[in-house]
């Protein structure tokens, strides 16, 4: 897990001012993570617990990170495509 994901020691100040450290959470590294999230938050949303604006914005940020991830796997997939024709192309010129 990168550091940035999720910052230790970052400190959250409550409802009285007081800082306190938040509670870990799992990186969202996966889509289905990152689905999972979509769906507490629609769920915090429906419970009243949430505003609209709030999932709204989660939403959104959780959408641009799922980009992010299809992306990287869209390159993973690229080269390991290619370098499977590298080593099939490497096999057939001994």
């Amino acid at each position: 897990m990168h550091e940035i994901d999720d910052p230790k020691g970052a400190q959250v100040p409550d409802a009285q001012g007081d800082s306190k450290k938040p509670p870990r959470r799992r990186p969202l590294d996966t889509l289905e993570r990152v689905r999972r999230e979509m769906t507490v938050t629609y769920w915090e949303h429906r419970e009243g617990r949430i505003g609209l604006d709030d999932a709204k914005g989660r939403v959104h940020i959780l959408g641009k990170i799922s980009e992010v991830l299809k992306a990287e796997h869209g390159s993973d997939d690229e080269i390991a495509g290619l370098l499977k024709q590298v080593r099939e192309k490497l096999k057939g010129d001994r």
